[in-house]
């Protein structure tokens, strides 16, 4: 069996999109070589990752399309079981994961319609002090509606 790659600070680099990936999705570990995303403690192989990458198209898009991914590896092997007094329940992982990549999905979407409609929304500041016509202009006569005559 090969052994499992501990993520160091040569191999996981954030400044790749797999690197950003495999830190978003916490499948790194620097001193534990079984603390991997996946149920049996492993690691996703750096070309598994650049798969999800291709998929979805981005590293952002490609964590939720990981998290749906280990939410069915999770819900293969959940089991409740109950030993010396303490219960271990794994049913609900798979199901949170699911809950978290909705949420990754939701919040990648509004953050890039946001983006989209903040860059339309922008003042110039030349706009507002009257530096592109030579008009006398006070900040939040046009946004506002003041009057120059108040401001005196």
């Amino acid at each position: 069996m090969p052994a499992t790659p501990v993520y160091t600070t040569t191999n996981y680099d954030l400044s790749t999109d797999i690197g950003k990936l495999r830190m978003v999705i916490n499948d790194v570990s620097l001193l534990d070589t079984n603390a991997g995303v996946r149920p049996d403690g492993t690691f996703y192989a750096d070309e598994e990752l650049q798969v999800f990458i291709d998929l979805a198209g981005s590293w952002k898009r490609a964590v939720s399309l990981v998290l749906r991914a280990l939410a069915t590896a999770y819900a293969r092997v959940a089991i409740v079981q109950e030993m010396d007094g303490r219960k271990e329940d794994t049913t609900r992982i798979a199901d949170k994961l699911q809950d978290a990549a909705a949420k990754w999905d939701e919040q990648l979407d509004k953050a890039i319609a946001n983006a989209a409609t903040d860059a339309s929304a922008t003042v110039s500041w030349s706009s507002c002090f009257g530096f592109d016509d030579g008009a006398p202009r006070i900040f939040g006569v046009a946004q506002y509606g003041a009057n120059i005559a108040d401001a005196a």
